[in-house]
């Protein structure tokens, strides 16, 4: 992300070299394409779990071979871009240029891989995934008063569950689209010597790239908005911290209290002061019995304390 940001802010210079040149291009579709095959892969689960409550012990059972399948499919289909994208460096009379550029054989072989994985990494797996929703949400179990309190709890959190879903599903349709469509537009525009890009084509394509990248962000806001388990964690987080700054204010106020009744000692009476001194000495003999020691006066003078030798 933050290679394909520097690249387009330095006007298509590219700056990091091969390695980066072909691993840049391979993980973003790569990314892509787990995301979407993840996303099916569990929403095709839940399904069958709902469907029918002895499949989901069979789902768990093969879940890491069916990611491990996953993993495999989404790098061989991302994998033409390792294979085909150059790093290019021209020496011109104005200056030095390097480019990152993916190179096919020829401008059909392009065509052809971008419209397979815009179907088989895009398309397809987002109609399935809505067709599934779509039926499990139709599908009868609403909650009512007649049902059992378990069974009614139950209905509810699989509903809950399922709105989740399908709201996950249209963030990742909207923020993923764009992208896919100016794939697909790039291989099919007119390529003639006379054709000319559309106006602000730059502009959407550094914005659709964000946008796609951006839904990462918005999944922890839904998470927050319907799991109430998280949001009850985040408000003692919350809690928990104003306590203590409530204490620490506490405990401030009580200092600010104890330092101004020192400061304002010499506003006590004299008399007081030197009664409980002389009480004090009396009460310890050890001490009354020093006669070497001088007795100090107090007394208060102008609001300040001053003492002396008797």
């Amino acid at each position: 992300m933050w290679l394909h940001l520097v690249y387009h802010l330095d006007k298509g210079e590219w700056r990091f070299g091969e390695f980066f040149c072909r691993i840049n291009v391979f993980l973003q579709v790569l990314v892509v394409c787990l995301s979407n095959l993840t996303l099916t892969v569990t929403i095709t689960d839940r399904f069958l779990a709902t469907l029918q409550s002895p499949l989901q012990k069979y789902t768990q059972d093969h879940m890491v071979i069916v990611m491990l399948i996953v993993w495999v499919f989404g790098v061989l289909l991302s994998l033409p871009y390792i294979l085909y994208t150059r790093f290019l460096e021209f020496d011109w009379i104005g200056g030095h240029e390097r480019l990152c550029q993916a190179h096919f054989p020829s401008m059909e072989s392009r065509r052809a891989y971008v419209t397979i994985f815009c179907l088989v990494g895009y398309v397809l797996p987002m109609l399935v995934m809505f067709f599934l929703i779509s039926v499990s949400l139709r599908r009868p179990g609403v909650p009512n008063d007649s049902m059992p309190r378990e069974e009614r709890t139950r209905c509810k959190m699989r509903r809950r569950a399922l709105h989740y879903v399908f709201t996950v599903l249209i963030v990742f349709f909207l923020c993923w689209s764009p992208q896919q469509f100016l794939m697909l537009w790039d291989v099919f525009r007119d390529r003639g010597l006379h054709a000319k890009l559309p106006k602000n084509i730059r502009e959407y394509s550094f914005y659709s790239f964000y946008v796609a990248y951006a839904s990462s962000c918005v999944y922890p806001i839904l998470f927050m908005t319907y799991n109430k388990g998280f949001r009850f964690a985040v408000k003692q987080i919350l809690r928990c911290k104003r306590q203590i700054n409530t204490n620490a204010d506490v405990t401030s106020m009580e200092i600010g209290e104890q330092l101004s009744t020192v400061n304002n000692i010499d506003s006590f009476d004299i008399s007081t002061v030197r009664m409980d001194t002389d009480d004090h000495m009396a009460s310890c003999p050890a001490t009354s019995g020093l006669s070497a020691e001088p007795k100090l006066d107090i007394a208060t003078i102008d609001g300040h304390l001053q003492t002396s030798k008797m």
